[in-house]
């Protein structure tokens, strides 16, 4: 730098050129990583729930193979304690297989206690619906006698009216009765 051309130049170093290097390296080493993890528990995770005693095998070699990638050593007790809770959950023992015959006979039961309630349910509402009718009928016959009675009521008020206006009408009539004439 001792001369003077060399003093015109300028070196500048951006800190995201240099950061997005280190982000995709990143990114590319956490890929990897979830996939060769995915693929590990594809291939032993069957053979645990056959097998449980063989989880802290399997916990052991995931940890190895974890220690490879840099961005699993972030991960190694998180690892290890989830296994740990793995192989406990596999060891407990399971409850008994229900005996075919029996899960058949269950189902039949089940079926057969609903298609009862479905019965129940239909006659009741079977029911409620021949009440309402039974009620319905029993308003219109109601009905039909209140207006008889109505009929026999204008009736007889009409027979009454007629009875009144029959005397009136046989009586003559006399000049004397009539205003105006004398």
């Amino acid at each position: 730098m001792r001369d003077d051309l060399m003093r015109s130049f300028r070196i500048d170093v951006e800190v995201d050129s240099m950061i997005s290097a280190d982000q995709a390296a990143d990114k590319q080493q956490r890929t990897e990583f979830v996939s060769a993890v995915g693929g590990y528990f594809e291939k032993f995770g069957p053979m645990l729930q056959q097998m449980p005693q063989m989880a802290p095998l399997v916990g052991g070699m995931l940890q190895w193979a974890v220690r490879g990638f840099k961005v699993g050593a972030e991960l190694e007790d998180l690892i290890e304690k989830t296994m740990a809770n793995i192989s406990d959950t596999l060891s407990q023992p399971r409850p008994p297989q229900a005996d075919p015959g029996e899960q058949v006979k269950l189902e039949a039961a089940k079926t057969k206690a609903a298609a009862e309630a479905n019965r129940a349910v239909t006659d009741a509402h079977v029911a409620q619906v021949e009440g309402a009718a039974k009620v319905e009928a029993a308003k219109i016959k109601v009905a039909g006698q209140v207006l008889e009675h109505h009929h026999a009521m204008a009736d007889r008020a009409s027979e009454v009216a007629a009875a009144a206006l029959a005397p009136q009408e046989q009586q003559p009539v006399s000049p004397q009765m009539i205003p105006g004439q004398q």
